[in-house]
């Protein structure tokens, strides 16, 4: 086939064309960066102190709960007292206390375990007295032992001498816990002994009314 030749001069035109250089586009400067904060490290956390379980500690805290009505954790608080510090005075007032919610809570066997253990090692007469006592009414609220055997041992808890109000809590309950049927014969003397001794006391009005039926028509 045939060639059909190229245009020479259209070509050295084009070549001899003169080359226009393309004017610089000026550069947008980026401004610096700020220059970064240096970094604050946060303060340091400064845990609260632990404070020591001391007896007294201890016991405000059983305080505490009981005034909200925690008794669980009163009962709980109160007995890590006693396992931390079994010999300090504390201890034996949080034994009586204790044995108080046990008590309350239909737990006798348990209550009578930190009430013996008062008895026979306290150190202070009132609390050792309360602790006598609280056995003593143990014994007629469960019926533990004959009537006779709780009846003996407030008796025996008045012979002791101990202190008015005790003493006049002994005698109440040794009133109030006769046998309906024998409450004449059985407590007759213990209600004119409360009214004579303690005529404002708060089973006064108790002691009264058995003693107007005794002496009754």
């Amino acid at each position: 086939p045939e060639h059909k030749p190229v245009p020479v001069r259209r070509t050295v035109a084009m070549l001899e064309s003169p080359v226009v250089a393309a004017e610089p586009v000026p550069m947008i400067e980026t401004p610096p960066a700020p220059e970064a904060a240096p970094a604050v490290a946060p303060p340091p956390v400064v845990a609260a102190p632990v404070l020591p379980e001391t007896p007294g500690l201890l016991y405000g805290r059983a305080e505490t709960f009981l005034r909200r009505g925690d008794v669980v954790a009163a009962r709980a608080t109160l007995e890590r007292m006693i396992a931390l510090h079994p010999g300090d005075a504390l201890a034996d007032q949080g034994r009586l206390e204790l044995a108080r919610l046990l008590a309350r809570s239909g737990e006798p066997e348990a209550a009578r375990v930190h009430l013996t253990t008062l008895v026979h090692g306290g150190r202070d007469k009132t609390l050792v007295d309360s602790a006598r006592l609280g056995l003593c009414r143990l014994a007629l609220e469960t019926r533990k032992g004959s009537p006779g055997e709780a009846r003996s041992c407030l008796r025996a808890f008045r012979a002791s001498d101990p202190s008015p109000v005790e003493d006049a809590a002994a005698l109440a309950l040794l009133i109030g816990h006769a046998a309906p049927d024998k409450a004449c014969t059985e407590a007759r003397a213990d209600a004119e002994e409360y009214v004579a001794k303690y005529p404002q006391g708060p089973y006064g009005a108790q002691a009264r009314a058995l003693l107007e039926r005794c002496t009754g028509p």
